[in-house]
């Protein structure tokens, strides 16, 4: 809604906010399209706890398409982040497509502006971003009418002020002031670090992004993905594995602990290379002082 053709925004998948009592029926209505379920679940009823999403994929011709059906925006039940998804409805309103007499809801500003922002910083804290979400926010930022004062209360009561102060930061980096002139006054001004200026554009292992999550879970819903990530669950490794006998699947427990301990030693090594690399980068700016 925020560029002049739908075109101009590529996109891999699409992502579909529904009530959680409507969730069962949306995605019977996906399977009766030929849609199929992505992904096992690493246990049952572990989505609803880490994720609040159902992926789900279909093969068009050559083109694979990808939805995901959401509940509630960011995080799960287990999450010390996730919103009240009620005010996100609240302020939501119904835009219409007039050639196609479609009407479907769209979230307002000021919680379309707070919900990108916290994709960036909570959803996708440690992985790489990218440019077009910032450009995103920045379109989205040239509404006039945008609310400030709701954006800042709002961020302070889902606990996502950081990514307020985060997004402007980067924004005013990225585009500059000329670009994004309507940023709030309130909101800090500081130097991004150069480990950040390159949009983070350093691969993580699976490893390294379920450590990332764990950070944003309580104490014990941490010791349960973990568990998850060593035990799963037989469908999900018939999945992972690609096995053809159902029950086959226990000898590859030792392939998924070969394949969690390898990423643990890579991650542990990619820690090591990048704090060289601040540790490099801090002796530029000191010698640059």
């Amino acid at each position: 809604t925020v560029y002049a053709d739908i075109g101009l925004r590529p996109m891999n998948d699409l992502d579909l906010l529904v009530r959680e009592d409507d969730l069962q029926r949306a995605s019977q209505l996906l399977l009766q399209w030929g849609y199929s379920s992505e992904m096992p679940e690493l246990w049952p009823g572990m989505s609803k706890l880490y994720a609040y999403e159902v992926n789900f994929d279909r093969l068009v011709g050559d083109v694979r398409v990808h939805i995901e059906l959401h509940w509630n925006l960011i995080g799960g039940e287990a999450s010390i982040y996730r919103p009240q998804i009620e005010w996100f409805w609240q302020n939501s309103e119904t835009r219409e497509i007039t050639s196609k007499v479609i009407a479907f809801q769209q979230l307002k500003p000021e919680a379309h502006w707070l919900y990108l922002a916290a994709h960036l910083f909570i959803k996708h804290a440690d992985a790489i971003k990218r440019l077009i979400w910032f450009y995103d926010l920045a379109l989205l930022t040239h509404d006039k009418a945008l609310d400030w004062g709701l954006v800042a209360q709002q961020s302070e009561q889902f606990r996502w002020q950081f990514t307020l102060n985060e997004a402007c930061n980067h924004l005013r980096v990225y585009f500059g002031k000329d670009f994004v002139p309507n940023l709030p006054p309130t909101c800090e001004t500081k130097n991004i670090g150069e480990e950040n200026a390159d949009l983070q554009q350093t691969s993580l292992s699976v490893w390294e992004r379920q450590m990332a999550n764990l950070r944003t879970f309580n104490g014990g819903a941490r010791l349960l993905l973990i568990a998850g990530l060593i035990f799963p669950s037989p469908a999900y490794m018939q999945w992972r594995y690609r096995i053809r006998h159902k029950w086959l699947w226990p000898f590859f427990l030792f392939r998924r602990w070969w394949d969690v301990g390898r990423s643990l030693v890579e991650s542990r090594r990619g820690e090591g290379g990048k704090s060289g690399k601040r540790q490099v980068a801090s002796g530029k700016r000191q010698g640059a002082a």
